[in-house]
């Protein structure tokens, strides 16, 4: 299935159709970078000490010495190393979906991957500035939150769609969405009941999963962890380039609106001078 992208803005309920049909044009050439976080999840759970004691009855003894095992430095390192490689290649995909979406289907797995470790520093600038400010707005208030929140989220889409730093990509959200806070909220809002449901699908099927094989087997805490965290992988599969669909769907679709606001501003301007 070919995509071609739109050339128009479009309704709220296009916006999501096109951010499937992308997500349906670019999946095989996605799914394999999505999981490489749930895999490296899964490295983190092997590294849990095999000692750890069973938590079926707790007592406040091996409760300190779970705490313990999970502040341990090893796991900490550990939980680092998956976060750098989560954010390496959640930017791999969206710099596939991004090629795809231009009309580029000759980006390789590789070359995605070395787009997100290139755009790993601004991820990182990008995702702190955007936490500090709308976590004030959240502290401040709820609903200044929110809406920072709407106005600051097409900062990622910006650094691989348009190969802008974490400053610039701030700056291109708050100019696209203004105007368009609503239409943009309600876009975010559905993309992320479709993630949160599929996450409640993969994680009770591996609750049930675990609830049937535990009681038959002697697994400790990280054999259990490990079994769950299985379906978090094949979940990744779906929900992160779905997701990665979405947010490049609605920030081209606010670059065509904006623009094309400009575009009759400019025009406005020329007949009045006239």
């Amino acid at each position: 299935m070919k995509y071609v992208a739109p050339s128009a803005p479009q309704p709220i309920g296009a916006v999501i159709d096109d951010a499937i049909r992308l997500f349906r044009a670019s999946w095989q050439r996605c799914w394999y970078l999505a999981v490489i976080p749930g895999l490296a999840g899964l490295l983190v759970a092997l590294a849990l000490p095999a000692s750890i004691p069973g938590i079926a009855r707790p007592t406040a003894q091996n409760i300190l010495q779970i705490y313990a095992s999970i502040f341990a430095p090893r796991i900490i390192g550990f939980y680092l190393l998956w976060l750098l490689v989560s954010i390496v290649f959640h930017g791999a995909v969206l710099a596939q979906e991004a090629a795809i979406a231009a009309g580029n289907e000759s980006v390789s797995a590789a070359e995605a991957i070395g787009t997100g470790l290139r755009r790993l520093p601004w991820m990182i600038l990008g995702g702190i500035l955007f936490s500090v400010v709308v976590g004030i707005g959240f502290i401040a208030l709820v609903i200044p939150g929110i809406w920072l929140w709407g106005r600051l989220m097409l900062w990622t889409p910006a650094l691989f769609v348009d190969n802008q730093n974490a400053i610039d990509g701030l700056g291109s959200s708050w100019h696209l969405t203004r105007g368009n806070w609503w239409r943009g909220t309600v876009i975010a809002t559905v993309a992320i009941i479709i993630a949160v449901v599929l996450a409640l699908v993969f994680g009770f099927l591996g609750s049930t999963v675990a609830g049937i094989v535990i009681p038959l087997s002697p697994l400790d805490l990280r054999g259990r962890t490990v079994l769950t965290q299985s379906f978090s992988v094949v979940g990744n599969a779906v929900y992160i380039p779905l997701m990665a669909a979405m947010w490049i769907a609605i920030y081209r679709d606010f670059k065509l609106r904006r623009e094309g606001g400009d575009l009759e501003s400019r025009a406005a301007a020329l007949g009045g001078a006239v």
